[in-house]
C-alpha cells in the first residue's frame, strides 16, 4: 500500500514538517518572483526558493533518523530484525518523496512565475534584445542535443524504456522551462539597474528549472525504489536480493535523467544571459551567493541521504 496518505504516515514528523514547509514555499516561490520582478524590489531572487531547500533539509534529517534506527534494528533479535530493517527503510523512502516532491513544486513554481515580469516588466525603456533571443534559442538547440547524449551515456537506449513514467513525464517538463527561459529572454530594458535585475531573474529562472529537474529525478528514484521494496516481500526468499538490487537500480536511470534534462534550461539560460550577465550588482551578488549556499545544501543532503539509504539496503540485502 503506497497511497499518499500512508507514504505521510510511515514518513513521520519529519515528512509531515517537510510537507508543511515545502507547501509554504509554493505560493512563497511565485509572490517572491512576482514582487521582484513587478515591483521592482532589489532583493537576492533565490530568496524564493528558501522554503523548499528548508524542507530538503528537514527531510535529509529524517532519513538521518530512520537510517540511525536501521543500524540500532541489527542488534534486534533475528526474529524482529527484518521488521524493524523494513519499517526503518519505508520510513526514510517516504520521508524522501514527501520532500523531494513538494520541493521540486517549490522550484517549478518559481521557474514559470518568474518569467512573467522577465518579459512584461523589464524596467525603463524595455526593448527586444534579438542577440540574446539568438543565442537562447542556439543554446537551448545545443541543449537537446547534449541531453540526449548524456541520456545515452548514463541510461543507455535500453535502459530508457525500463525508466516508465519518468521518461514522459520529465522530458516535457524540461521543455516547457526551457520555452519559459527563452521568452524571458525577449526583452530588456536601457537602464544599467534594470538589466542587472534582469540578469538576477534570469539567472535564478534557469537555476530553479535546473532544481526542479533534479528533484523530480529524485522523486522518481526514491518512488521507484520503493515499489521495488514492495514488490519483493512477495518474493520467495531466493528472488529477493535479486529483484531488489534490479529494481534499485532501475529507479536509480531516473535520478541520471533528472541530471542529464538539466542540460536543456542551463544551456538556454546561458544563451539568455548573453548582453546582461556583466551589468548585475550587490544584489544579485548576493542573490548567486545565497543561491548556490542553497544549492549545495540540498545537492549534499541529498548525496547525503542517499548514501546513508544505500547502506542500509546493504544490511537488508545481507539478511535476505
Amino acid at each position: 500500500m503506497s497511497d499518499p496518505l500512508y507514504i505521510l504516515i510511515q514518513g513521520g514528523p519529519m515528512a509531515m514538517a517537510a510537507l508543511a514547509i515545502g507547501l509554504l514555499g509554493i505560493p512563497f516561490a511565485a509572490l517572491m518572483a512576482w514582487a521582484i520582478g513587478f515591483m521592482k524590489w532589489r532583493l537576492p531572487a533565490s530568496i524564493g526558493w528558501l522554503p523548499s531547500t528548508l524542507a530538503i533539509t528537514t527531510a535529509s534529517l529524517g532519513v538521518f533518523l530512520f537510517t540511525n534506527h536501521a543500524y540500532q534494528a541489527m542488534s534486534a533479535s533475528p526474529e524482529m530484525r527484518m521488521t524493524l530493517l523494513a519499517s526503518a527503510i519505508a520510513g526514510a523512502l517516504s520521508t524522501l518523496i514527501v520532500a523531494t516532491g513538494v520541493a521540486a513544486l517549490g522550484f517549478g513554481t518559481y521557474a514559470l512565475a518568474a518569467p512573467i515580469p522577465a518579459i512584461f516588466a523589464v524596467g525603463p525603456g524595455g526593448q527586444f534584445n534579438l542577440a540574446s533571443l539568438v543565442s537562447s534559442l542556439g543554446g537551448a538547440v545545443f541543449g537537446v542535443i547534449a541531453s540526449s547524449v548524456a541520456l545515452f551515456v548514463l541510461i543507455g537506449t535500453d535502459g530508457l524504456w525500463d525508466l516508465g513514467p519518468a521518461l514522459f513525464i520529465m522530458p516535457p517538463i524540461a521543455g516547457l522551462f526551457t520555452v519559459a527561459i527563452f521568452f524571458s529572454s525577449l526583452r530588456e530594458s536601457d537602464e544599467r539597474e534594470h538589466q542587472g535585475r534582469i540578469a538576477g531573474a534570469r539567472t535564478a529562472i534557469v537555476i530553479a528549472a535546473a532544481m526542479t529537474l533534479v528533484l523530480l529525478g529524485q522523486w522518481f528514484q526514491a518512488r521507484g525504489i520503493q515499489q521495488a521494496f514492495e514488490a519483493v516481500a512477495m518474493m520467495p526468499p531466493e528472488m529477493k536480493s535479486t529483484a531488489m538490487a534490479a529494481g534499485i537500480d532501475i529507479a536509480r536511470g531516473a535520478g541520471r535523467l533528472g541530471f542529464a534534462l538539466t542540460l536543456m534550461p542551463l544551456l538556454a539560460g546561458l544563451g539568455g544571459l548573453r548582453g546582461v550577465l556583466g551589468r548585475v550588482d550587490t544584489p544579485e551578488f548576493v542573490g548567486a551567493a545565497l543561491g548556490g549556499l542553497q544549492i549545495v545544501v540540498i545537492l549534499s543532503g541529498l548525496g547525503i541521504a542517499t548514501g546513508r539509504l544505500q547502506s542500509v539496503f546493504d544490511l537488508l540485502m545481507g539478511q535476505l
